[in-house]
C-alpha cells in the first residue's frame, strides 16, 4: 500500500534524500567492480534474498539498524534504495529523528500512531517511514521512481513475450 502511496505524490523537497544514501546514487550499477561489488560496511551478509545485494548491521544516530541494498536485476543490478529496519520504540524514535535531520520536513505525516508514518519525495527520489507499535518495529524504504518505471516496463514486457508464446 505504501508502494502504491509513494507513487501517487507530488515531488517536493526533502534535503538530502535525492543524493542517494549516504552519498551513492540511486541507479548506480552493482556489477563487479561497481558500488556495493563489495560490502559497503562491515558487518555485511552478501545476497540475503531476491533484490537484496546487501544486508547489513549498521547504525543511524548511534542507534542499531539493519540496512537492506536493493538491487533491480530486471536492470543487471542497479542500486535501487534501501529498506532500513529498527526495533524498540526509543531506537527508531532516534532513527526517524535523524531521517528527518537528513531529508527535511516529509510532504506527508499521518498523525496517528506511537511514531507517525511520513513520506518524503525529492525529485524522482522517494522515501516512506512506518512504525508498527504492535511489533515494536520500524521500516524507512527509498527508491528512485525514474528506476521504478524502468523496471516495471522489463516486467511488462517479460510477461508480454511470456503471453505470446502460450
Amino acid at each position: 500500500m505504501l508502494t502504491l502511496l509513494l507513487l501517487l505524490v507530488p515531488f517536493a523537497n526533502a534535503g538530502k534524500l535525492s543524493d542517494g544514501w549516504r552519498g551513492h546514487p540511486y541507479g548506480l550499477a552493482g556489477g563487479p567492480g561497481d558500488f556495493l561489488s563489495q560490502a559497503p560496511t562491515e558487518n555485511c551478509t552478501p545476497d540475503p534474498e531476491s533484490g537484496v545485494r546487501w544486508r547489513c548491521s549498521e547504525s543511524i544516530g548511534g542507534a542499531p539498524v539493519e540496512v537492506n541494498y536493493m538491487l533491480a536485476t530486471e536492470l543487471g543490478g542497479v542500486f535501487t534504495g534501501v529498506v532500513i529496519q529498527c526495533k524498540g520504540y526509543l531506537v527508531c524514535t532516534t532513527v526517524i529523528d535523524t531521517l528527518m535531520a537528513a531529508w527535511g520536513k516529509p510532504f506527508r505525516i499521518d498523525e496517528y500512531g506511537q511514531i507517525p508514518d511520513r513520506t518524503w519525495a525529492d525529485g524522482s527520489v522517494l522515501a516512506g517511514w512506518e512504525y508498527n507499535q504492535f511489533s515494536d518495529s520500524g521500516t524507512a524504504n527509498t527508491f528512485d521512481k525514474v528506476i521504478y518505471e524502468r523496471i516495471k516496463a522489463v516486467q511488462a514486457a517479460k510477461a508480454r513475450a511470456a503471453a505470446d508464446a502460450l
